[in-house]
């Protein structure tokens, strides 16, 4: 076990890549990223703990090392992705039959719908385009932008954002109404072609069976943001084109015998859930995107064809996996709550890495509902550990879960084990929740410097504004004997702590707000009670 700090300053983290690329999530740790700190902290045949596995990169990344790991989630849906990314396909050829056989009935059964005739040919569809129409407040007028919305994604210049009976100009002031087909792109080579749709593709679109599945009822303050343009339901934010399609998807996994195959299936089927709802953004790349951490519904709406994506995840996923792991090392997926590990014996965890709920930063439960909906799961999220006003849960409420969870890591970490924090917050308050827990919990920080983990890319967003790319910081931990006293200082004293702190710091070479903010953290951690600040 290596007790000694690695020689890092910043790790630059690739969002992208076969494996980060499997499956979406709110959060989720680039499996590179891991595995530095698996491989510098642990021995192969080691035991990893991830007690916040989300997506359980912690268990891929071990996975791929040799080491065996234990991964707990609250979450229902964190743990079958988890699994599906952990398990190793057992029976290669029996899964490539059953794929083509899922392919050879599924052309047959919508190859009227996910085909539409131009020219006299039949091209398939690529995606379809939707936009809101919307209600001007001053002249009640109902208009949509779609044309000027995609020319400008296109290439062209932005036109003003206007009432064309008006001419009031205010995006935020426009009531949205219902959503709209605008217009299909088919494939074709070497270019896709777009087509308006005809009067006959309408009417075929209209037969279709109005199925109301998933019928569960959005809940909590992000998913509710759509109740004012009437999706309240989670089927509400598929087209009924997209809902038909993932609804016999759906019922032909729920047939297959094999678990193994079936997991595969139900893997694939869950990774597109999202890219083929209505939150699916048409972007100036053409490129699949939807915001993470919201239900937000973009201006112009790119619905997939969710046959061509499930046949292309599918790919992707079986491939990716087939030739991940070397050794079908042991992974073990509880899904309970961190605070309640009793299946780990004391003392028996060689190293902990972990993300955990950034306090009040994402509302997990909410988020995933789409997902859970679709496949029969329900998360209890009375148990889950974030800060959220509505369901009272404040941050006393997170402080005194996050202390269960770490006397339950002191318990059952080695004394020679480290424990590795995956932590970022904007409010230095909420930092100091952690560091009373952990200090509380007989844990030492390593750290003399900041660790910094960040994105290489930069959204959309973060490349018109000032905004920061995502970052956060990592803290390695060992146990102490004992907890240790934190310094409180006067108000006086802090000011003029943080100013020799921030002078300290750029002569670090830490000069941007962020990096000087971690930079503060990681100095006050160790000694003095950490409280809100600016920088």
């Amino acid at each position: 076990m290596n007790r000694a700090l690695p020689n890092w300053k910043r790790l630059d983290m690739k969002k992208s890549g076969n494996v980060y690329n499997l499956h979406s999530y709110w959060t989720k740790q680039p499996v590179e990223i891991v595995e530095e700190f698996i491989k510098f902290f642990s021995n192969k045949g080691d035991t990893v703990l991830d007690c916040f596995a989300g997506t359980g990169m912690t268990g891929v990344a071990s996975k791929k090392n040799n080491r065996k790991s234990i991964l707990y989630d609250l979450s229902p849906i964190c743990c079958e992705i988890s699994r599906g990314y952990t398990t190793k396909i057992k029976n290669y050829p029996k899964l490539i039959e059953e794929f083509d056989n899922f392919k050879k009935i599924f052309e047959n059964k919508f190859n009227d719908l996910v085909y539409f005739n131009y020219d006299g040919k039949k091209k398939r569809i690529k995606y379809i385009l939707y936009s809101r129409d919307y209600l001007c407040p001053k002249c009640k007028n109902k208009f949509n932008s779609f044309e000027e919305e995609v020319a400008f994604l296109r290439g062209s210049i932005r036109a003003k954002d206007k009432c064309p009976n008006c001419g009031f100009s205010d995006y935020k002031e426009y009531i949205p109404k219902d959503i709209q087909i605008r217009e299909l792109t088919l494939k074709s080579n070497p270019h896709s072609i777009r087509v308006k749709p005809t009067e006959e593709f309408i009417a075929k679109l209209e037969k279709l069976p109005n199925i109301k599945f998933p019928t569960d009822f959005f809940w909590g303050r992000e998913p509710k943001r759509n109740y004012k343009i009437g999706i309240t339901q989670v089927y509400q934010l598929y087209s009924k084109f997209n809902r038909v399609i993932l609804y016999e998807i759906l019922s032909y996994i729920n047939g297959i015998k094999d678990e193994n195959i079936k997991n595969i299936f139900r893997f694939t089927f869950s990774s597109i859930l999202f890219n083929c709802s209505l939150l699916s953004a048409y972007t100036k790349y053409e490129n699949t995107a939807y915001r993470t951490g919201t239900y937000y519904i973009p201006r112009i709406i790119k619905d997939n064809n969710p046959l061509d994506s499930f046949y292309s995840k599918f790919d992707l996923i079986i491939k990716t996996i087939n030739n991940l792991y070397d050794q079908d090392t042991q992974v073990t997926i509880y899904n309970k709550s961190a605070t309640k590990m009793s299946e780990i014996s004391s003392n028996s965890i060689d190293y902990v890495y972990i993300d955990p709920p950034y306090s009040d930063v994402i509302n997990y439960s909410e988020l995933n509902l789409v997902w859970e909906s679709w496949l029969g799961l329900k998360t209890n999220h009375a148990e889950e550990i974030i800060v959220n006003k509505e369901h009272s849960k404040d941050e006393s409420f997170y402080e005194e879960k996050m202390n269960i969870v770490f006397s339950e890591l002191n318990r059952v970490l080695k004394k020679e084990g480290i424990l590795t924090l995956i932590f970022h917050h904007p409010k230095p308050d909420h930092w100091g929740i952690i560091q009373r827990v952990t200090t509380k919990n007989k844990f030492i920080l390593l750290n003399k410097t900041p660790i910094q983990i960040r994105s290489k890319s930069r959204t959309h967003s973060q490349i018109n504004t000032s905004k920061p790319v995502q970052g956060f910081l990592a803290l390695n931990f060992m146990k102490a004997d004992e907890s240790k006293n934190l310094k409180a200082l006067s108000q006086i004293e802090f000011l003029s702590l943080l100013t020799s702190l921030k002078e300290e710091a750029k002569k670090e070479g830490y000069v941007d707000r962020p990096d000087v903010y971690d930079y503060i953290i990681t100095k006050l951690y160790p000694t003095y009670c950490i409280v809100e600040f600016k920088i």
